[in-house]
């Protein structure tokens, strides 16, 4: 098994933001904006939150969609790798 995840809080999502970030994935706004919401905190541990009863607030949703965009067609197993797909 290979890069399992130990702990939900640290090992999906956040550490994709830090990973992310720190190999020039994505823009230091959208970083900034996510750290000032305390998104990643607020994160924590979605799969086990309610959605529709406990929702992100606005602005976590907001700069956690821009992530989503900018991040979206990488390949997070291979950031460093050919990328096969047109030159678009």
């Amino acid at each position: 098994m290979g890069n399992a995840v130990t702990n939900w809080d640290y090992d999906t999502l956040p550490a994709y933001i830090e990973m992310g970030y720190w190999r020039g994935l994505y823009d230091s706004t959208t970083y900034e904006k996510m750290h000032d919401n305390l998104c990643p905190q607020e994160y924590e541990s979605i799969e086990f939150r309610n959605m529709r009863t406990d929702p992100l607030s606005k602005p976590c949703k907001e700069v956690l969609d821009r992530f989503d965009e900018l991040t979206d067609l990488i390949n997070i197993y291979d950031i460093y790798g050919k990328c096969y797909m047109g030159p678009s």
